[in-house]
């Protein structure tokens, strides 16, 4: 339990990260993941304070190598699932729409990205991907359109480089880097006029 029941903003630091070796858990486990702390130097898990799942964290101190291990084993989270990449499957209704939905997972402490679906993208938002260890986002990615911006008088018509390009760097404020993931604003980019007509007879 926090030493007060109400901090001012000026005394709470939110939004840390401790890839280890400066805190660990009640039970010696060391600790890697979000945090925050407050001026009374106290330090809980997650990025804000949440009555449910924060967990006081205290300074880390170097166990004998053995205790470590039994530690870390006799607490892993089997409560989580693992994910598959995603390779995107552009179809015809996406062509149509004009845009198709990316999903992006990405490890906080690594800066490597996976394309997952959007059944990934709905287990994370549940909770059953360990959200301690991931972000995701999900893109609106364009695909069909002008390939760059018009103006029409005084109308301006985004072109599908800036809107995708918009997009990215909307999501990098979640994933930073993303940019050098997603390199080209034209990926997947179809000519919506080369589009083959649903087959009247119901045979498509």
């Amino acid at each position: 339990m926090r030493i007060k029941s109400f901090y001012s903003a000026n005394e709470i630091t939110t939004n840390l990260y401790t890839h280890g070796l400066e805190y660990m858990l009640s039970n010696n486990v060391e600790y890697v993941g979000l945090y925050h702390k407050y001026a009374t130097k106290e330090v809980y898990t997650e990025p804000t304070w949440n009555a449910q799942k924060s967990v006081k964290l205290f300074k880390y101190k170097a166990l004998e190598p053995d205790v470590i291990t039994y530690n870390r084993t006799s607490n892993i989270n089997l409560k989580y699932k693992l994910f598959k990449t995603y390779n995107v499957a552009v179809t015809k209704q996406n062509i149509i729409d004009g845009f198709v939905n990316r999903y992006i997972i990405k490890k906080i402490n690594e800066n490597k990205f996976y394309e997952v679906n959007e059944k990934t993208y709905d287990e994370y938002i549940s909770k059953k991907i360990d959200p301690a260890l991931y972000n995701i986002v999900k893109i609106k990615w364009y695909i069909t359109g002008e390939l760059n911006t018009i103006r029409q008088g005084s109308i301006i018509i985004k072109g599908v480089v800036e809107k995708n390009t918009l997009a990215i760097e909307a999501a990098e404020k979640k994933l930073p880097k993303l940019s050098t993931y997603l390199t080209d604003p034209l990926q997947y980019y179809s000519d919506k006029d080369n589009v083959t007509p649903a087959d009247i007879n119901g045979l498509d």
